[in-house]
C-alpha cells in the first residue's frame, strides 16, 4: 500500500503528471518494501520536483531502520540508471535538505532499467 502524508500532498500529486519511470520506481519499490510514504511530489521551482512530467518524489525514512534504509536506497540505484552519461547520478538518495532525513527519488530522461 502507497500512502500520501497529508490533504496537500494528496492534491499535489494530483495536480500534475508524473514520468512513467519515475512511477514505475515506485510501484516496484512498493512491491519489494510495502508501506511507502509519499511526502512530496511537485514543487515550484525545486528541480526534479518542478520538471514537466514531474520527475522527483520524496518518500518517508523514519518508517524504516537503517539497515532498511540503506538496503532500500541500494536496490533501487542497481536496478535503475539516472543516466547512463552520468554515471555517477543515482535515481535515489537518501538526505536532509532542512526538512528531515527522506529518500528523494528522482528520474531523468534517459533513465532506464539495468538488467539484473
Amino acid at each position: 500500500m502507497i500512502s500520501i502524508k497529508d490533504i496537500p500532498v494528496f492534491k499535489m500529486l494530483l495536480g500534475k503528471v508524473y514520468d512513467p519511470t519515475l512511477i514505475e520506481i515506485i510501484s516496484t519499490v512498493e512491491s519489494f518494501f510495502p508501506g511507502i510514504i509519499i511526502t512530496e511530489g511537485y514543487r515550484k521551482d525545486a528541480g526534479v520536483h518542478s520538471t514537466d512530467p514531474v520527475r522527483g518524489i520524496d518518500l518517508r525514512s523514519r518508517n524504516y531502520t537503517a539497515e532498511q534504509t540503506q538496503t532500500m536506497k541500494d536496490f533501487i540505484n542497481k536496478a535503475w540508471i539516472y543516466d547512463p552519461k552520468r554515471p555517477a547520478m543515482k535515481c535515489c538518495i537518501v538526505h536532509d535538505v532542512g526538512r528531515g532525513i527522506h529518500f528523494h527519488v528522482q528520474t531523468h530522461p534517459r533513465t532506464a532499467r539495468r538488467i539484473v
